[in-house]
């Protein structure tokens, strides 16, 4: 419908971004014996990119002796439980330079069984 001006009525659609730009989230699986299906990811620190680690199985423990991702007050956070089955998401990294390198240590509590991949943080 057109008004007198010859103008439509038709509201237009506008795509918003609130706060910041969402990055995506990566999923790194966890097999039984501690392997992640990648060794080694890329995360975006400036887009805001996550791990989020599955468990195919059993329970495991993610942990980092340093560490670019914090809890919900701001502290560091070293350590994330994966649940038996489950899955857990990192956040976005926030401390540490962009071009930093983290290793961390995939623990599987029932077996004394690990891994150590890691992540970068780019820009």
């Amino acid at each position: 419908m057109k008004s007198t001006t010859g103008r439509s009525h038709k509201k237009k659609r506008r795509l918003k971004t609130v706060g910041k730009v969402k990055g995506e989230t990566l999923k790194v699986r966890l097999r039984d014996n501690c392997n992640p299906d990648y060794e080694w990811v890329n995360l975006r620190k400036k887009i805001g990119d996550q791990i989020r680690w599955v468990s195919l199985g059993k329970e495991f423990t993610i942990h980092f002796d340093d560490t670019p991702f914090v809890d919900d007050q701001g502290n560091a956070k070293y350590d994330f439980l994966v649940t038996a089955g489950g899955s857990v998401d990192s956040g976005p990294p926030v401390l540490g330079e962009p071009g930093q390198d983290y290793e961390y240590t995939v623990i599987r509590q029932t077996l004394a069984m690990s891994a150590d991949p890691g992540l970068s943080v780019k820009e």
